[in-house]
């Protein structure tokens, strides 16, 4: 009667088997968030290079000064990418919690 436990091997083979994908996914969205953040981030750093210098050399323009939507435009932009960022962020932090939640069954990875 007693005979018909599983082993402790088969028990780990059908955890793994049911965590393994769950473990699988997590690790693969969160490694295109970090891809996607780490893009979108340098891209962000550049664009403000480029606009603190071409504002710095435009200063003097009188076209500038009179028209300032340019600047209200970039800025527009920049404040999407920085609203992106953050939700990227909230992103990453909810799946490595994901990832311990799953971790911490003691299954281990495949």
């Amino acid at each position: 009667m007693f005979w018909r436990f599983r082993s402790r091997a088969r028990d780990e083979q059908t955890d793994i088997a049911r965590l393994g994908p769950v473990r699988a996914a997590i690790d693969k969205a969160l490694a295109e968030a970090e891809r996607e953040f780490n893009g979108l981030k340098t891209r962000l750093e550049e664009a403000r290079a480029r606009a603190a210098i071409m504002m710095g050399n435009d200063l003097e323009d009188a076209a500038l000064q009179r028209d300032s939507l340019p600047l209200r435009e970039i800025e527009d932009f920049f404040q999407i990418a920085e609203r992106r960022l953050r939700g990227l962020e909230d992103q990453m932090a909810t799946l490595r919690k994901l990832r311990e939640t799953v971790d911490a069954t003691g299954v281990p990875e495949a």
